[in-house]
């Protein structure tokens, strides 16, 4: 299912509010965004999701080192899930300019490619990644912990507009 066009670029608007990364979030609102208006497509094989998955895999790791180390406190952990949107837009990029609508689940699990390889014959399960980084974006704008009524209008604004296509 393909995301209502500005969906994406809404939302992480939303979360670079809440977090205080407007000009990185315009950035990669920008990026997403232009996406439908560029008609040049990749075709990206499952080693290079592989590859950027690990990349991702390996800056969320580097952030959470980092915040741990700086802070050495628990409150560490929101500061790692307000990043995860940044950790995660190399592979929501790949993704979108990609080809492909959904990708194979196992490009984002080393454990899944481990086994595949031990397996032969296996019906790959796919995924579109957009609307679970919706809600990734979503849960990170509310770890910044701005509850006022502009956080839960956006928030139920942003859901129902997601939800709307699903009717």
């Amino acid at each position: 299912m393909i995301t209502p066009p500005m969906l994406m670029a809404a939302v992480l608007l939303f979360w670079g509010w809440q977090t205080g990364q407007m000009v990185l979030a315009t950035l990669m609102a920008l990026t997403l965004e232009g996406a439908r208006f560029v008609k040049v497509r990749w075709d990206f094989s499952i080693a290079d999701f592989n590859r950027i998955s690990d990349l991702c895999s390996l800056v969320i790791l580097g952030t959470t080192v980092y915040f741990f180390m700086s802070k050495r406190s628990p409150s560490a952990l929101f500061d790692v899930v307000q990043w995860l949107p940044l950790s995660l837009f190399p592979l929501i990029v790949l993704f979108t300019y990609s080809t492909s609508d959904k990708i194979d689940i196992s490009a984002l699990f080393l454990v899944l490619r481990k086994s595949q390889d031990q397996e032969e014959i296996r019906q790959p399960v796919t995924l579109n990644l957009l609307y679970p980084y919706f809600v990734q974006c979503i849960l990170s704008a509310s770890a910044a912990n701005v509850r006022n009524f502009w956080f839960y209008a956006g928030l139920t604004a942003l859901s129902a507009w997601a939800l709307w296509t699903s009717r």
